[in-house]
């Protein structure tokens, strides 16, 4: 489910995204490419390679904390930061996901605002936006 708490989240995560990445990291987001389901092709991974490799561990700590267990319904979780165990793949701890990753996979997100926001293409990226 979509709430305006959650649009905060994804807009305060992804401003600071938008400091974190780098220039290289952000022109590799294209909406045609995107594919929330995948490790590869979501936000993170589309910057990364892979939304559980250590760059993408370390941009997720630089701009939010961990929103759910879960990315297709919400799953609250007390996990505070994001770390090899809960981010990688074959961690022994439970996974942790982010707003965005969680926004990201729902119908009615609209992910092509989000990416133009994060390229630079819109300067500002408000709940409406959402």
């Amino acid at each position: 489910m979509i709430t305006t708490k959650l649009k905060l989240k994804v807009i305060d995560e992804a401003t600071k995204l938008k400091s974190c990445a780098s220039q290289e990291e952000l022109e590799k987001l294209h909406f045609n490419n995107l594919r929330p389901d995948k490790k590869d092709g979501c936000i993170y991974g589309l910057m990364t390679g892979n939304c559980f490799s250590k760059r993408a561990t370390e941009l997720l700590t630089c701009c939010t904390v961990p929103y759910s267990g879960d990315v297709e319904s919400y799953t609250r979780t007390r996990i505070k930061s994001f770390n090899n165990n809960n981010r990688a793949e074959g961690g022994n701890g439970d996974w942790v996901f982010s707003a965005i990753e969680y926004y990201i996979g729902h119908q009615i997100a609209q992910n092509a605002n989000l990416i133009d926001y994060l390229k630079g293409v819109k300067e500002t990226l408000t709940i409406e936006d959402l």
